[in-house]
């Protein structure tokens, strides 16, 4: 009997060691980094880096120099701006999805704006960020693992932090101080309060005033912020362990930089030849402080921007001018009452709010007034069309059953659209005109590539030193890093891990 349990037990191992020596072998691991370093660049466009290659000496050098590069790297989504932008980079996931479908947006229950970061407990924090990022899934995995989230902007910290991270600051251009929300903590830490004061040794007049407001365009901002993540990284003792830590950097100079004076001015390369000494300084510091082999940097923008009417009317660029946003609302307000009379007397609008590219209708009206919702969609977005700035209008309905017309930039409006959020009709303008009821200046938004054209880096221990000419998109790099981090998070529809960017897998 014994003999037969034996043999039995051995014919059993035999299989299984079998079965064992025929299985495939374990996948390879990565060996996560002690710190991942994720930087934004406010409206840093793809084209500084060959424009300016050659006078860079710090920071950008070293990247170009020691990183890997995707220089056809893009958003994939509208608007192109702050909000959204910011949450793309950390979550990879897109505004139908994770909710921040612009800076701000109306609120036809409330007849009032909503901006991307309003909490309605805490004043600030990620409440209308409706997903979980990577620094999240991180958190989620490990409890011991810290997030910091900085930036000159409070939308900059809070959407790139998620809603798990240990602290978000961002710069209060009222009082020239670093603050965060009761979100994160019931008051701004001791350390914090301490940085503000050493580096504001000003009265609190009105001349205090203006240099706290100026300071946003001046490139020591973006030092300043430097000085503030090393000072950060000492006090959370981020990376000093085997426990993975995440942080977050927002560079904002550069967007208020652009938008006063464009991207092709002398104050433009002031400010980008700023920012590289100042991510040098930051590069050195971490290498000293956590070890070369310790860390990964990851760098990109969460749009780019639109070079000032006047250059491009200068160079001939056909359709380059202003449009006033007012001025184009007038005007399709006044084609819709032609063609839907409102009640005599009656002070309504069909147009609630207009916030490119968002266009809020007068639902309620259109049901007293028994049109037909859809036939009035329909009608309304061939109206907007037919004006001069517009290229194409998207209706809510259109969008939500994937009825898409076959022109490149559909899909990015599809990606952006949340119902209930959105508006009734995404308006795409034409190439090179600039909607806006500013004068002067510039800004960003649409569709095209000189708002969506971003940096996209990765540098670190065995990261490819290679530049890569294939299309990649901003929404390929969380799900790319969660891979170095060793966090299961999956690339979103359309987008993908960048394998041929990282070191190879330990065997």
């Amino acid at each position: 009997m014994k003999k037969t349990c034996f043999n039995a037990l051995s014919g059993i191992a035999a299989g299984l060691l079998g079965l064992f020596l025929a299985a495939p072998p374990a996948r390879a691991e990565r060996v996560p980094p002690r710190l991942l370093v994720v930087i934004s660049v406010d409206q840093m466009r793809g084209d500084y880096l060959e424009r300016f290659r050659g006078e860079f000496t710090g920071g950008f050098k070293r990247l170009l120099e020691e990183g890997a590069w995707f220089s056809d790297a893009h958003h994939a989504h509208v608007p192109t701006e702050t909000a959204p932008g910011h949450a793309v980079i950390m979550s990879g996931r897109y505004p139908s999805q994770m909710g921040i479908v612009g800076n701000k947006w109306f609120n036809p229950s409330t007849g009032k704006i909503t901006e991307n970061i309003d909490d309605s407990v805490f004043g600030k924090g990620p409440e209308n960020f409706l997903r979980y990022n990577l620094a999240d899934a991180l958190k989620a995995k490990n409890g011991k693992s810290k997030v910091v989230a900085l930036s000159l902007k409070d939308r900059g910290a809070i959407l790139m932090g998620g809603k798990k991270a240990d602290l978000a600051l961002w710069y209060e251009k009222s009082d020239g101080k670093f603050r965060t929300s009761s979100y994160y903590a019931p008051k701004t830490p001791e350390w914090v309060e301490k940085f503000n004061a050493q580096f504001l040794k000003v009265p609190t007049d009105q001349k205090a005033k203006d240099y706290f407001q100026s300071l946003i365009l001046d490139p020591y901002g973006d030092q300043l912020l430097a000085d503030l993540a090393q000072k950060a990284v000492k006090e959370y003792d981020l990376g000093s362990d085997a426990d993975t830590d995440i942080l977050t950097v927002s560079f904002s100079v550069m967007d208020y930089v652009g938008h006063s004076f464009g991207p092709d001015g002398p104050e433009m390369k002031k400010e980008i030849l700023a920012l590289d000494l100042a991510l040098a300084d930051l590069l050195s510091f971490l290498e000293s402080r956590v070890g070369k082999e310790r860390f990964y940097l990851a760098l990109t923008a969460d749009h780019g921007v639109l070079p000032l009417v006047e250059e491009l009317q200068k160079q001939g660029i056909p359709g380059a001018r202003r449009v006033g946003v007012m001025e184009f609302a007038g005007v399709l307000e006044d084609e819709m009452q032609k063609l839907w009379p409102l009640p005599q007397g009656s002070k309504e609008k069909w147009i609630l709010s207009l916030d490119m590219p968002n266009l809020y209708l007068n639902r309620a009206m259109a049901g007293k007034l028994n049109l037909d919702w859809g036939d009035f969609l329909m009608k309304t977005a061939a109206l907007a069309k037919s004006q001069p700035a517009i290229e194409e209008a998207y209706t809510s309905l259109d969008l939500l059953l994937g009825r898409l017309p076959g022109n490149p930039y559909a899909a990015a409006y599809a990606r952006s659209f949340l119902p209930a959020v959105s508006g009734d009709i995404l308006l795409q303008p034409k190439q090179y005109v600039y909607l806006s009821d500013y004068p002067k200046g510039t800004s960003h938004g649409s569709p095209y590539p000189y708002d969506t054209h971003v940096p996209l880096f990765f540098w670190g221990p065995g990261i490819a030193n290679k530049t890569f000419k294939d299309r990649a998109l901003v929404a390929d790099l969380a799900p790319t890093l969660g891979v170095l981090l060793g966090v299961d998070y999956p690339p979103a529809k359309g987008s993908r891990v960048l394998e041929e960017a990282l070191p190879p897998a330990a065997p």
